[in-house]
């Protein structure tokens, strides 16, 4: 981690989200979406919904993970809904998009996609200026030990992008992008949570499988 930075044990980390939920369900919301904005989190936030099951809870918890909606979903919606399904963007805005698309541009750390959100909520933040210095290249060090079926760490990915950087420049990206990407990403997260409302076989599962267990 670069010097300053201050990160808790991953122990700490799930105490203390289990005990928000055990708050939030003391006061009535027996369905708890956990929305994660970081891929970072997904290994350890699938062990907490695992650990969740070593004592019994009157509520469930779930986990939605934003993902990357810039270029490709953009580019993806344009295709099928029409330019005025993205109204955030003018025409350069779109050719840019579908120019990606087409050529397949690589998404991943620090690339178009989270490079758009951080321009849609503080664009001042994005330095554009210092595109090209370092490369999202691949480097392959740790594909010998996926090559013999051995799991480390992430994939060995510290070392393949040892510029923590994966994906291709994303030249061009501005802050009317950021804000379709942030509001296309936020009508999919109310739709995640307007269905979990209106389910009712997850909470009668987990309490059948508690009951059943008792």
């Amino acid at each position: 981690m670069p010097p300053g930075s201050i990160t808790l044990p991953v122990e700490t980390e799930m105490l203390l989200l289990e005990q928000l939920c055990e708050q939030i369900a003391r006061n009535g919301y027996k369905k708890i979406v956990v929305y994660n904005g970081h891929g970072g989190n997904r290994p350890w936030l699938t062990t907490f919904l695992r650990k969740l099951e070593n004592k019994p809870h009157d509520y469930v918890v779930c986990v939605v993970h934003m993902g990357l909606v810039a270029p490709h979903a953009i580019a993806e919606i344009i295709e099928s809904e029409g330019r005025e399904a993205v109204p955030e963007l003018c025409d350069e805005d779109v050719l840019l998009i579908q120019k990606y698309h087409k050529e397949g541009m690589r998404n991943g750390h620090a690339c178009f996609g989270e490079t758009s959100y951080i321009m849609g909520c503080n664009p001042a933040s994005v330095h554009l200026d210092r595109l090209g210095i370092e490369d999202g290249n691949n480097r392959h060090l740790a594909d010998k030990y996926k090559a013999h079926g051995i799991q480390i760490r992430d994939g060995g990915w510290w070392v393949n992008y040892p510029n923590a950087f994966d994906g291709d420049d994303p030249c061009g990206c501005n802050d009317r992008i950021g804000k379709a990407a942030i509001r296309i990403e936020a009508e999919k997260l109310a739709q995640a949570i307007q269905f979990l409302k209106e389910d009712k076989d997850l909470i009668r599962w987990h309490n059948e499988a508690w009951q059943s267990n008792l």
